[in-house]
């Protein structure tokens, strides 16, 4: 599903929306049809990190592949971006769909891995981040896009070496 963050506090988000001919959304976690499309428009600010921690600005963007654009300027932009995925978004292993335990997901890290990460995650807001969501969460999907961003981020940073995403997520 396409999902818009958007903020009534904030003037280019309130202009995105009416712009593409929605009015302000009367809870703050909606789905609205627009050019026979299906978009969640999400209003509150924990649910908006909830749905996409990464995301630095109103409006944000999130395609169906969990991929993010800060400040689009147009709809179409943002449909443009999504067809660049292919449209088909995230397509994990089946075998990925699996829930494992906080602590059996914590055990496909290295010790060294997991040293690291932690005493990462007062200096590294990103990494904080992953562990404020892992803490929160009762189980862990491989197929989760907090998830990949989490370990796609760890990776671009050089925390985890490559290859390391791929076998975490070999649920």
């Amino acid at each position: 599903m396409l999902t818009l963050l958007h903020s009534p506090y904030d003037a280019d988000s309130r202009d995105f929306l009416a712009a593409l001919g929605v009015a302000e959304p009367e809870s703050d976690d909606v789905t609205v049809e627009t050019g026979g499309q299906a978009v969640r428009i999400v209003s509150d600010q924990a649910k908006a990190v909830a749905a996409c921690p990464a995301f630095s600005r109103y409006p944000t963007f999130v395609a169906s592949d969990g991929r993010v654009v800060s400040g689009p300027k147009t709809w179409q932009e943002c449909l443009d971006f999504e067809a660049a995925s292919g449209g088909g978004g995230f397509a994990p292993d089946p075998q990925a769909l699996a829930e494992l335990t906080r602590l059996d997901f914590l055990a496909r890290f290295t010790e060294a891995e997991l040293v690291l990460l932690k005493s990462l995650e007062a200096s590294d807001p990103n990494v904080g981040l992953f562990w404020e969501q892992w803490r929160a969460a009762t189980t862990v999907r491989g197929d989760d896009p907090r998830t990949v961003r989490a370990l796609d981020y760890m990776t671009a940073q050089g925390h985890l070496a490559p290859g390391r995403k791929e076998a975490i997520l070999a649920f």
